[in-house]
């Protein structure tokens, strides 16, 4: 049980960092101006389910920025993603294979070790990074700058790119 606890609890903050430092250089989110939309209206996304959506921009560009920024989702999935596929195959070998290495258990796969490896991969991932993401300040306040070099000049650069695309759609 002890093996357990060190390894979702350093995972986990291992986890939040590997995120961190991911999405500050993957996800560029663009910032949007105070009055971005020009018109909103509540459209129906599903049966009975309403859902208020810009349907007229101020221009182009908050346009190009809106769905700049809405395609991140995907991004930060396979971030996720990513993430969780090295935490499992951490915990595969942490959980299952060192004890196999030190004789504490049989070589085959047992339900109870990969069970294990699963549910630490998903506290370490998934709740872990949620719980120091309430605890501790944003990460742009503590992460090292270099980081926030990176994301501040690809936020440039795709603004500098959506300006150039903009002038066009006119």
């Amino acid at each position: 049980m002890g093996r357990f606890i060190l390894c979702v609890s350093v995972a986990g903050v291992a986890a939040y960092l590997l995120i961190c430092a991911l999405e500050s250089v993957f996800l560029v989110v663009l910032p949007m101006d105070d009055d971005w939309c020009a018109r909103f209206e509540w459209v129906e996304v599903d049966q009975d389910i309403f859902e208020e959506q810009c349907v007229e921009f101020k221009n182009d560009l908050e346009s190009l920025k809106y769905t700049h920024n809405s395609n991140l989702t995907t991004t930060k999935d396979y971030i996720m993603i990513v993430g969780g596929v090295l935490t499992l195959a951490a915990m595969l070998l942490v959980l299952h294979f060192v004890p196999i290495w030190k004789g504490e258990h049989d070589r085959s796969w047992s339900g109870e070790s990969v069970g294990k490896a699963v549910l630490a991969t998903f506290l370490a991932v998934w709740v872990v990074p949620m719980i120091l993401g309430w605890i501790l300040p944003p990460p742009v306040e503590w992460f090292p700058p270099v980081f926030r070099k990176i994301h501040e000049d690809r936020v440039a650069a795709k603004l500098a790119e959506l300006r150039e695309v903009a002038k066009y759609m006119r």
